[in-house]
């Protein structure tokens, strides 16, 4: 008769190799291409070596522009530490054209937007 103090020994199965987990592997890049300079408008064909076969990978690539220069302008209009630096053209019965037609040396909270706009010709007459 058997013990029934002892566990019962569950019988041993052997895995069946449709289901037997493999073991993760990483991706990773075996070989790379080299670093490459080229012109605007040049066709780069980047290729890599890739330690996996079993999976598909997109490439993406980037380019790094410098960071455009900006030019460091003298403020117009004094504006205090606590005062908005949001464009407020205080006048509704004159357009800011007419105005510094009156008085060139007139200011106001964010009349360098209003210049710089009016350089680049988005504002008319």
């Amino acid at each position: 008769m058997p013990d029934s103090s002892l566990p019962e020994e569950s019988p041993v199965v052997a895995p069946d190799p449709e289901t037997e987990e493999t073991a993760f592997m990483p991706l990773e890049i075996v070989d790379s291409f080299p670093f490459v300079e080229t012109e605007y408008g040049q066709e780069v064909t980047l290729q890599a070596a890739l330690n996996r076969d079993d999976v598909l990978v997109n490439y993406q690539w980037q380019m790094d522009l410098p960071a455009p220069k900006v030019e460091e302008t003298d403020l117009l209009y004094d504006y205090s530490e606590d005062l908005s630096t949001d464009y407020y053209f205080p006048y509704f019965d004159i357009s800011e054209a007419e105005l510094l037609e009156m008085n060139p040396d007139a200011t106001w909270p964010g009349i360098e937007m209003y210049l710089e706009a009016n350089s680049l010709r988005l504002f008319t007459k």
